[in-house]
């Protein structure tokens, strides 16, 4: 209506308007209405069925027809609007997005709860046979996910996993379980090598931290390197040049490898 505020969520209202039930809103739209970050805001994206004729539609409207559409198995409410499930929002972005930008993704939707690998497992094996895009980015995420306990806990932690693979290192494990010999509490350490027991610990910048963070920090790390792991802390001011800092961190690593005999390589962990 003409009074209303032109928003990103009203333009979503308008659109589940428009479709009258025979659609929903998919893809980066349904991800960024989800709560995702990152997640463009034009054109907005619909899925309908194919066998709907074509609509006349508004310029940041993008339409995708399919047949792969399953009716209420892909689509729900959310604060009235009808969007793509998670899932189907998953299996949407894996097709549309370049590798590291869907893994950043898909372990947003993770971290928040919207999904969690054995649901999105089921699901591709549900559709994986109707060769759809995607797939195979889907299932080299669900690979390592069924690895780790949890996901990456922060977007500066992903943006640094690129940057250091960017550098040359190897892929570091992420959320590595460490248990400590003081107290047999695990705690997981964000990026890691355990053979060299390095690990490092971005500064988190959406999930999570308490009023005595920075103590429970100190003691973490102190329990860590009783166990020999070389811990390092860095903050958020590192995203504004990632890259010098990976280079930094390669250096670090290198040293790392020549004072730690291959004799004594391996984590350091009663897990």
């Amino acid at each position: 209506m003409a009074p209303s505020p032109d928003t990103y969520e009203m333009r979503c209202a308008a659109i589940n308007i428009w479709l009258d039930g025979a659609g929903f809103i998919s893809g980066r739209s349904a991800g960024r209405l989800l709560g995702l970050a990152r997640m463009r805001k034009r054109p907005i994206e619909v899925t309908l069925a194919r066998r709907q004729k074509r609509i006349s539609r508004a310029p940041w409207v993008e339409v995708r027809q399919t047949a792969w559409y399953d009716g209420n198995d892909d689509r729900q409410r959310h604060n009235g609007i009808t969007v793509a499930t998670p899932a189907r929002m998953l299996f949407g972005l894996a097709a549309d997005l370049k590798d590291r930008s869907f893994e950043n993704a898909a372990d947003d939707a993770w971290n928040i709860g919207l999904i969690n690998p054995g649901e999105v497992d089921l699901y591709l094996d549900r559709h994986r046979c109707r060769g759809k895009d995607g797939v195979a980015r889907l299932e080299r995420w669900l690979e390592k996910a069924f690895e780790m306990e949890r996901p990456a806990q922060s977007m500066l932690e992903r943006d640094l996993i690129n940057a250091l693979c960017d550098s040359g290192l190897p892929e570091p494990i992420r959320q590595f379980p460490l248990r400590l010999s003081h107290n047999a509490l695990t705690v997981h350490l964000d990026i890691a090598w355990p053979d060299i027991r390095l690990a490092i610990e971005p500064g988190h910048n959406r999930f999570h931290r308490g009023v005595d963070a920075s103590e429970q920090d100190t003691l973490r790390d102190l329990a860590c390197g009783e166990l020999g792991w070389d811990i390092i802390r860095l903050t958020q001011q590192i995203q504004h040049d990632l890259p010098v800092f990976a280079q930094q961190i390669r250096r670090v690593y290198l040293q790392r490898r020549r004072d730690i005999p291959l004799s004594r390589r391996g984590p350091i962990s009663s897990n």
